[in-house]
């Protein structure tokens, strides 16, 4: 560990600054110390698209840096941001010899791409509705990890996704987010204050989620955990 330490760079970037460009090759590991990053691109013809908001202790670009090939998308600052690069030469140098490193980069490919098979599925089967949902579940999660529920915590965060990041990421208009969002709200699925989103009741985000396909039954368990969780904060707030 010592060799990253001794290789790794800190760099600032302000808000709208990219850390790394779309289709570009990637030298670094990324990792945040502080701000938020989107997964972005923008097309020749101005289209502009999202696949998440990115947080702080999170590995970035771990594939590009793996299999040397251009990244589909590039990282933007959404604020001041503090980020720490890991060359690709030193981050493989020292992966490739540890056979426990080695384990838990695979495990992350793994879920990154698992994560990014069921973007594609929500893309061509799920309804705008569902799919909503769906982000609004993964952003209020603190790990880095939404697809196995035993590295998932309990807990979640109000987050501060904006429409436009929203529709970025659902491929549809600002106003669509806006109507839906409403409804949600209206519905005692989730409630906004200000910015920040956050979910209200995970039962009834659920049941949003699974309109269009069932959820698996662990994470249907891990959803009913958060919303006791959710419960005892709002019992103790009355105590």
């Amino acid at each position: 560990m010592s060799v990253l330490k001794n290789t790794a760079e800190l760099w600032r970037f302000d808000k709208g600054e990219a850390l790394i460009p779309a289709g570009q090759n990637v030298d670094a590991v990324i990792v945040l110390a502080k701000g938020s990053v989107t997964n972005d691109r923008t097309w020749p013809n101005g289209k502009h698209m999202m696949t998440a908001v990115l947080r702080t202790h999170w590995p970035l670009k771990v594939h590009a840096v793996w299999d040397g090939l251009e990244a589909p998308y590039g990282l933007t600052a959404r604020e001041e941001c503090v980020a720490v690069f890991i060359p690709r030469s030193t981050f493989l140098g020292v992966v490739n010899n540890d056979v426990n490193l080695l384990t838990q980069v695979m495990t992350l490919i793994c879920n990154q791409l698992r994560q990014e098979m069921i973007a594609v599925q929500m893309k061509t089967v799920f309804s705008l509705r569902c799919q909503l949902a769906l982000y609004i579940f993964y952003h209020a999660q603190t790990s880095f990890h939404t697809i196995t529920t035993d590295e998932m915590s309990a807990e979640t965060v109000p987050m501060d996704v904006t429409q436009d990041e929203f529709a970025a990421m659902l491929g549809c208009s600002r106003q669509k987010v806006n109507r839906l969002m409403k409804e949600m709200e209206q519905e005692g699925i989730i409630h906004r204050r200000g910015r920040l989103v956050a979910i209200a009741d995970p039962l009834l985000l659920m049941d949003a989620m699974e309109e269009d396909e069932p959820l698996s039954p662990e994470l249907r368990a891990f959803i009913a955990e958060q919303r006791e969780l959710i419960l005892k904060k709002a019992r103790r707030k009355t105590d």
